[in-house]
């Protein structure tokens, strides 16, 4: 498995853009700063490592955006947090960093991508394929980039993708890079190795990122199609309703956040326990499962 460890990103392909991008972060920092200022004061009853805490969470709610400068300054943030352990130190009390991301308005799925951006597929660009960063983030664009990254990821780890349909086509590319390394008769079976083929795979995936639309590059990174989800709505009133949703695969449940994005203050109950059990049987009973 590759290790993440090994890899470190630098903040830009220059100097000059790495300095720019050090301050963008540090202004960040002195803005945040200001504004947990003018609300809470001159901070008497919070320890200066919760201080810390709620400045690094306003940093992290100031940046804006899913480009290339954002995704590294926010990247650098969430490590700092994670870092200093900011989260459970919060006088808010978050659960966890995806807690705390979603009340700084960022979801999820964009949490997760920025984490495997940051970590994972901009180290391996730069320092293992040896490309400039900002050169393949202009030549695959935003969204073909996000589309990217749950194979992207998979590939690099080799950790299993979340997602079956994720699972199926990091298999299939990996065995088309293996073949085609094979064929160009540079190695044989074995001297083959699996480094060798996840970079054959992941420049393959780039390049198919320049090339094809978004949605065609969805169906080589997504080739099984996620099913559409039951649901019920109870209309209470003239402008009330109540909305049950019947969710089986961590794909539909990943689909649906990703919709729901910010439009939803999703309340997650824990179903598993005994004293649950009716409220679970009547879920069932109303989707017939």
């Amino acid at each position: 498995m590759q290790s993440n460890n090994a890899l470190t990103v630098q903040t830009a392909d220059s100097e000059y853009l790495s300095l720019a991008l050090n301050s963008i972060t540090g202004t960040l920092f002195e803005a945040a700063e200001r504004n947990i200022a003018s609300a809470i004061g001159d901070g008497s009853g919070y320890t200066a490592l919760e201080r810390r805490a709620m400045i690094a969470a306003e940093a992290l709610r100031l940046t804006h955006g899913f480009d290339l400068t954002a995704i590294i300054t926010r990247g650098q943030i969430i490590q700092q947090i994670e870092r200093e352990g900011l989260t459970s130190v919060h006088p808010n009390g978050y659960a966890d960093l995806t807690a705390l991301a979603r009340e700084q308005g960022i979801s999820v799925s964009e949490l997760s991508d920025t984490r495997a951006l940051y970590e994972v597929i901009f180290p391996y660009i730069q320092n293992v394929l040896g490309r400039p960063l900002a050169e393949v983030w202009a030549e695959v664009g935003k969204s073909s980039m996000r589309e990217l990254v749950p194979a992207l990821r998979s590939i690099i780890t080799g950790e299993d993708a979340a997602h079956n349909t994720v699972r199926e086509a990091v298999t299939t590319l990996l065995n088309n890079a293996a073949a085609e390394i094979l064929a160009s008769g540079e190695v044989t079976q074995d001297e083959l190795t699996v480094e060798q083929v996840r970079q054959n795979a992941v420049e393959y995936l780039l390049t198919q990122g320049t090339t094809l639309p978004t949605r065609e590059l969805r169906r080589t990174v997504r080739p099984s199609r996620t099913p559409p989800v039951e649901a019920a709505t109870l209309q209470t009133g003239a402008t009330e309703w109540f909305v049950s949703i019947h969710i089986t695969s961590r794909d539909q449940y990943d689909m649906i956040m990703r919709q729901l994005g910010n439009h939803a203050n999703n309340m997650v109950l824990e179903g598993r326990r005994r004293e649950a059990e009716q409220f679970v049987d009547t879920f069932r009973r109303l989707f017939g499962a």
